[in-house]
Protein backbone atom coordinates (compact mmCIF):
# COMPACT_ATOMS: atom_id res chain seq x y z
CA UNK A 1 0.00 0.00 0.00
CA UNK A 2 1.07 3.65 -0.21
CA UNK A 3 2.42 5.63 2.72
CA UNK A 4 -1.07 6.77 3.65
CA UNK A 5 -1.96 3.25 4.79
CA UNK A 6 -2.42 3.19 8.53
CA UNK A 7 -1.72 0.08 10.55
CA UNK A 8 -3.42 1.74 13.52
CA UNK A 9 -6.83 1.06 12.03
CA UNK A 10 -6.27 -2.65 12.52
CA UNK A 11 -6.90 -4.09 16.00
CA UNK A 12 -3.86 -5.68 17.61
CA UNK A 13 -3.34 -7.40 20.94
CA UNK A 14 -0.18 -8.51 22.79
CA UNK A 15 0.63 -12.22 22.70
CA UNK A 16 0.25 -13.63 26.25
CA UNK A 17 3.23 -15.93 25.63
CA UNK A 18 5.92 -13.66 24.17
CA UNK A 19 4.43 -10.16 24.26
CA UNK A 20 4.58 -9.66 20.49
CA UNK A 21 1.90 -7.27 19.16
CA UNK A 22 -0.39 -9.43 17.02
CA UNK A 23 -3.36 -8.99 14.73
CA UNK A 24 -6.41 -9.67 16.89
CA UNK A 25 -8.14 -11.83 14.29
CA UNK A 26 -5.07 -13.90 13.40
CA UNK A 27 -5.75 -16.65 15.94
CA UNK A 28 -2.09 -17.32 16.65
CA UNK A 29 1.07 -15.31 17.30
CA UNK A 30 3.15 -14.62 14.20
CA UNK A 31 6.35 -14.66 16.26
CA UNK A 32 6.02 -17.69 18.54
CA UNK A 33 3.10 -19.54 16.92
CA UNK A 34 1.12 -19.88 20.15
CA UNK A 35 -2.68 -19.31 20.17
CA UNK A 36 -3.90 -15.86 21.14
CA UNK A 37 -6.29 -15.42 24.03
CA UNK A 38 -8.85 -12.96 22.71
CA UNK A 39 -11.40 -11.51 25.09
CA UNK A 40 -14.97 -12.51 24.45
CA UNK A 41 -16.14 -8.96 23.76
CA UNK A 42 -13.41 -8.51 21.17
CA UNK A 43 -14.43 -11.74 19.44
CA UNK A 44 -18.00 -10.57 19.21
CA UNK A 45 -17.15 -7.08 18.00
CA UNK A 46 -17.45 -6.92 14.20
CA UNK A 47 -14.32 -5.79 12.41
CA UNK A 48 -14.63 -2.81 10.11
CA UNK A 49 -12.30 -4.64 7.76
CA UNK A 50 -14.67 -7.59 7.37
CA UNK A 51 -17.63 -5.68 6.01
CA UNK A 52 -19.44 -5.93 2.69
CA UNK A 53 -17.15 -3.37 1.04
CA UNK A 54 -14.03 -5.32 2.03
CA UNK A 55 -11.72 -5.65 -0.97
CA UNK A 56 -8.19 -6.60 -2.05
CA UNK A 57 -6.68 -3.35 -0.73
CA UNK A 58 -8.19 -3.97 2.70
CA UNK A 59 -6.75 -7.47 2.71
CA UNK A 60 -3.34 -6.11 1.74
CA UNK A 61 -3.49 -3.93 4.87
CA UNK A 62 -4.16 -7.03 6.95
CA UNK A 63 -1.22 -8.80 5.33
CA UNK A 64 1.06 -5.85 6.00
CA UNK A 65 0.01 -5.84 9.62
CA UNK A 66 0.65 -9.56 9.98
CA UNK A 67 4.04 -9.39 8.26
CA UNK A 68 4.96 -6.23 10.15
CA UNK A 69 6.45 -4.64 7.04
CA UNK A 70 5.05 -2.70 4.07
CA UNK A 71 4.34 -4.55 0.85
CA UNK A 72 5.44 -2.20 -1.95
CA UNK A 73 3.77 -1.71 -5.29
CA UNK A 74 5.77 -3.19 -8.19
CA UNK A 75 5.44 -3.35 -11.96
CA UNK A 76 6.20 -7.09 -11.84
CA UNK A 77 5.98 -9.40 -8.81
CA UNK A 78 8.17 -12.43 -8.25
CA UNK A 79 8.46 -15.14 -5.61
CA UNK A 80 11.71 -13.77 -4.13
CA UNK A 81 10.58 -10.35 -2.88
CA UNK A 82 7.56 -8.72 -1.27
CA UNK A 83 5.33 -6.75 -3.55
CA UNK A 84 1.92 -6.30 -5.10
CA UNK A 85 0.83 -5.54 -8.64
CA UNK A 86 -2.07 -3.32 -9.57
CA UNK A 87 -4.07 -3.10 -12.78
CA UNK A 88 -6.94 -0.69 -13.50
CA UNK A 89 -7.05 0.29 -9.84
CA UNK A 90 -7.34 -3.30 -8.60
CA UNK A 91 -4.72 -5.48 -6.94
CA UNK A 92 -4.20 -8.51 -9.16
CA UNK A 93 -1.10 -10.07 -7.57
CA UNK A 94 0.63 -10.29 -4.18
CA UNK A 95 3.97 -11.82 -3.20
CA UNK A 96 5.01 -12.32 0.44
CA UNK A 97 8.09 -14.59 0.62
CA UNK A 98 10.50 -15.03 3.53
CA UNK A 99 8.00 -13.64 6.06
CA UNK A 100 7.73 -16.56 8.53
CA UNK A 101 4.01 -16.83 7.81
CA UNK A 102 2.20 -19.80 9.36
CA UNK A 103 -1.28 -18.63 8.42
CA UNK A 104 -3.10 -15.92 6.49
CA UNK A 105 -5.39 -13.27 8.01
CA UNK A 106 -9.06 -14.24 8.28
CA UNK A 107 -11.19 -13.74 5.21
CA UNK A 108 -14.96 -13.93 4.97
CA UNK A 109 -15.57 -12.77 1.42
CA UNK A 110 -14.22 -13.47 -2.06
CA UNK A 111 -11.38 -11.45 -3.57
CA UNK A 112 -12.10 -11.87 -7.30
CA UNK A 113 -9.40 -9.55 -8.67
CA UNK A 114 -6.35 -11.45 -7.41
CA UNK A 115 -4.92 -13.79 -10.04
CA UNK A 116 -1.42 -14.40 -8.62
CA UNK A 117 -0.41 -15.19 -5.04
CA UNK A 118 3.16 -16.08 -4.09
CA UNK A 119 3.69 -17.42 -0.55
CA UNK A 120 7.09 -19.03 -1.08
CA UNK A 121 9.65 -19.59 1.68
CA UNK A 122 7.30 -19.34 4.65
CA UNK A 123 6.26 -21.72 7.45
CA UNK A 124 2.86 -23.05 6.38
CA UNK A 125 2.24 -26.54 7.74
CA UNK A 126 -1.10 -26.86 5.99
CA UNK A 127 -2.84 -25.43 2.96
CA UNK A 128 -4.15 -21.93 3.91
CA UNK A 129 -7.92 -22.24 4.30
CA UNK A 130 -8.44 -18.65 3.17
CA UNK A 131 -7.45 -19.63 -0.37
CA UNK A 132 -10.96 -20.93 -1.03
CA UNK A 133 -11.96 -17.24 -1.36
CA UNK A 134 -9.45 -16.64 -4.18
CA UNK A 135 -11.61 -18.22 -6.87
CA UNK A 136 -10.04 -16.27 -9.74
CA UNK A 137 -6.52 -17.33 -8.75
CA UNK A 138 -4.49 -18.51 -11.75
CA UNK A 139 -0.95 -18.65 -10.36
CA UNK A 140 -0.23 -19.98 -6.86
CA UNK A 141 3.19 -20.56 -5.29
CA UNK A 142 3.48 -22.33 -1.96
CA UNK A 143 6.96 -23.74 -2.52
CA UNK A 144 9.51 -24.02 0.30
CA UNK A 145 7.03 -24.41 3.13
CA UNK A 146 6.25 -27.37 5.40
CA UNK A 147 2.88 -28.49 4.02
CA UNK A 148 2.24 -32.19 4.55
CA UNK A 149 -1.42 -32.69 3.59
CA UNK A 150 -3.88 -31.49 0.97
CA UNK A 151 -7.58 -32.29 1.23
CA UNK A 152 -10.26 -32.34 -1.46
CA UNK A 153 -11.65 -29.11 -0.03
CA UNK A 154 -8.27 -27.41 -0.41
CA UNK A 155 -8.12 -28.07 -4.13
CA UNK A 156 -11.65 -28.25 -5.52
CA UNK A 157 -12.34 -24.53 -5.02
CA UNK A 158 -9.32 -23.39 -7.04
CA UNK A 159 -10.71 -24.31 -10.44
CA UNK A 160 -9.17 -21.26 -12.18
CA UNK A 161 -5.59 -22.33 -11.43
CA UNK A 162 -3.21 -22.53 -14.40
CA UNK A 163 0.10 -22.68 -12.49
CA UNK A 164 0.70 -24.44 -9.16
CA UNK A 165 4.09 -24.72 -7.46
CA UNK A 166 4.39 -26.87 -4.33
CA UNK A 167 8.13 -27.58 -4.48
CA UNK A 168 10.06 -28.39 -1.29
CA UNK A 169 7.24 -29.33 1.07
CA UNK A 170 6.46 -32.57 2.94
CA UNK A 171 3.64 -33.95 0.79
CA UNK A 172 3.42 -37.74 0.47
CA UNK A 173 0.23 -37.96 -1.59
CA UNK A 174 -2.59 -35.95 -3.17
CA UNK A 175 -6.32 -36.36 -2.75
CA UNK A 176 -8.56 -37.14 -5.71
CA UNK A 177 -9.47 -33.46 -5.69
CA UNK A 178 -6.36 -32.84 -7.76
CA UNK A 179 -8.37 -33.81 -10.82
CA UNK A 180 -10.68 -30.82 -10.37
CA UNK A 181 -7.91 -28.45 -11.47
CA UNK A 182 -8.78 -29.04 -15.10
CA UNK A 183 -7.36 -25.70 -16.31
CA UNK A 184 -3.94 -26.43 -14.84
CA UNK A 185 -1.10 -25.99 -17.36
CA UNK A 186 2.01 -26.13 -15.15
CA UNK A 187 2.36 -28.26 -12.02
CA UNK A 188 5.58 -28.57 -10.02
CA UNK A 189 5.95 -30.64 -6.85
CA UNK A 190 9.70 -31.28 -6.70
CA UNK A 191 11.46 -32.28 -3.49
CA UNK A 192 8.52 -33.72 -1.61
CA UNK A 193 7.84 -37.21 -0.26
CA UNK A 194 5.27 -38.41 -2.79
CA UNK A 195 4.79 -42.17 -2.79
CA UNK A 196 1.87 -42.21 -5.22
CA UNK A 197 -0.25 -40.10 -7.54
CA UNK A 198 -4.07 -40.23 -7.67
CA UNK A 199 -5.73 -41.69 -10.74
CA UNK A 200 -7.51 -38.36 -11.17
CA UNK A 201 -4.27 -36.80 -12.43
CA UNK A 202 -5.49 -37.99 -15.82
CA UNK A 203 -8.23 -35.34 -15.68
CA UNK A 204 -5.66 -32.55 -16.07
CA UNK A 205 -6.17 -32.46 -19.83
CA UNK A 206 -4.64 -28.98 -20.22
CA UNK A 207 -1.41 -29.85 -18.39
CA UNK A 208 1.70 -29.01 -20.44
CA UNK A 209 4.49 -29.20 -17.86
CA UNK A 210 4.81 -31.67 -14.94
CA UNK A 211 7.76 -31.74 -12.55
CA UNK A 212 7.89 -34.63 -10.05
CA UNK A 213 11.65 -34.69 -9.56
CA UNK A 214 13.06 -35.95 -6.22
CA UNK A 215 10.15 -37.83 -4.68
CA UNK A 216 9.55 -41.47 -3.69
CA UNK A 217 7.32 -42.66 -6.50
CA UNK A 218 7.58 -46.39 -7.31
CA UNK A 219 4.95 -46.41 -10.05
CA UNK A 220 2.62 -44.16 -12.00
CA UNK A 221 -1.12 -44.56 -12.64
CA UNK A 222 -2.17 -45.68 -16.12
CA UNK A 223 -4.31 -42.54 -16.28
CA UNK A 224 -1.19 -40.44 -16.82
CA UNK A 225 -1.50 -41.41 -20.48
CA UNK A 226 -4.58 -39.15 -20.69
CA UNK A 227 -2.44 -35.99 -20.48
CA UNK A 228 -2.69 -35.36 -24.22
CA UNK A 229 -1.24 -31.83 -24.05
CA UNK A 230 1.76 -32.72 -21.87
CA UNK A 231 4.99 -31.53 -23.51
CA UNK A 232 7.54 -31.63 -20.66
CA UNK A 233 7.87 -34.12 -17.79
CA UNK A 234 10.61 -34.69 -15.23
CA UNK A 235 10.41 -37.93 -13.21
CA UNK A 236 14.08 -38.09 -12.23
CA UNK A 237 15.32 -39.14 -8.78
CA UNK A 238 12.36 -41.28 -7.77
CA UNK A 239 12.09 -45.04 -7.15
CA UNK A 240 10.33 -45.98 -10.37
CA UNK A 241 10.73 -49.64 -11.35
CA UNK A 242 8.42 -49.54 -14.37
CA UNK A 243 6.65 -47.02 -16.55
CA UNK A 244 3.03 -47.55 -17.66
CA UNK A 245 2.39 -48.53 -21.29
CA UNK A 246 -0.14 -45.70 -21.43
CA UNK A 247 2.74 -43.20 -21.60
CA UNK A 248 2.96 -44.11 -25.26
CA UNK A 249 -0.26 -42.11 -25.68
CA UNK A 250 1.44 -38.83 -24.72
CA UNK A 251 1.44 -37.61 -28.32
CA UNK A 252 2.60 -34.07 -27.45
CA UNK A 253 5.51 -35.09 -25.19
CA UNK A 254 8.79 -33.49 -26.29
CA UNK A 255 10.98 -33.77 -23.16
CA UNK A 256 11.15 -36.68 -20.72
CA UNK A 257 13.65 -37.20 -17.90
CA UNK A 258 13.48 -40.54 -16.05
CA UNK A 259 17.10 -40.58 -14.86
CA UNK A 260 18.16 -41.87 -11.44
CA UNK A 261 15.38 -44.42 -10.98
CA UNK A 262 15.29 -48.23 -10.89
CA UNK A 263 14.11 -48.83 -14.43
CA UNK A 264 15.25 -51.84 -16.44
CA UNK A 265 13.39 -51.13 -19.62
CA UNK A 266 11.37 -48.56 -21.53
CA UNK A 267 7.86 -49.61 -22.63
CA UNK A 268 7.49 -50.66 -26.25
CA UNK A 269 4.71 -48.07 -26.54
CA UNK A 270 7.40 -45.35 -26.49
CA UNK A 271 7.75 -46.07 -30.21
CA UNK A 272 4.57 -43.98 -30.59
CA UNK A 273 6.04 -40.84 -28.99
CA UNK A 274 6.61 -39.11 -32.32
CA UNK A 275 6.95 -35.65 -30.76
CA UNK A 276 9.69 -36.76 -28.34
CA UNK A 277 12.96 -34.87 -28.83
CA UNK A 278 14.85 -35.55 -25.59
CA UNK A 279 14.93 -38.64 -23.37
CA UNK A 280 17.21 -38.90 -20.32
CA UNK A 281 17.63 -42.45 -18.97
CA UNK A 282 20.87 -41.98 -17.00
CA UNK A 283 21.53 -43.73 -13.66
CA UNK A 284 19.09 -46.61 -14.04
CA UNK A 285 19.85 -50.33 -14.33
CA UNK A 286 21.13 -51.73 -17.65
CA UNK A 287 18.15 -50.24 -19.37
CA UNK A 288 16.89 -51.53 -22.72
CA UNK A 289 15.06 -49.64 -25.42
CA UNK A 290 12.34 -50.93 -27.75
CA UNK A 291 13.92 -52.48 -30.85
CA UNK A 292 12.57 -49.82 -33.18
CA UNK A 293 14.14 -47.06 -31.04
CA UNK A 294 17.62 -48.58 -31.06
CA UNK A 295 18.25 -47.30 -34.57
CA UNK A 296 18.17 -43.58 -33.90
CA UNK A 297 18.37 -42.74 -37.60
CA UNK A 298 14.59 -43.04 -37.68
CA UNK A 299 14.13 -40.83 -34.62
CA UNK A 300 15.10 -37.22 -34.06
CA UNK A 301 15.69 -37.93 -30.36
CA UNK A 302 18.61 -37.10 -28.09
CA UNK A 303 18.93 -40.05 -25.72
CA UNK A 304 21.08 -39.13 -22.75
CA UNK A 305 22.49 -42.22 -21.08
Amino acid sequence: MDKKSSFSKIKKIPCPHCGNLCLAKAGECRKCGEPLQIEEDLQKEPSSLLKESFDEKNYLELLEAQVGKPIPKRDVINSEERGYKEQNGQIIGISIPYSRLKSLPPLLTELPAIKALFLSHNRFHSFPKQLIHFKSLENLRLDHNQIDTLSNQDLTKLTSLKKLNLDSNNLDRFSNGLGSLNLLEQFSVRRNKLIELPKTIGFLRNLEKLNLRINRLENLPESIGNLKNLRWMNLSSNKLKTLPDSMGDLKSLEYLNVSNNKLKQIPKSFENLHSLRYLNIKANFWITLPDSMKDLRDFDIIIDR
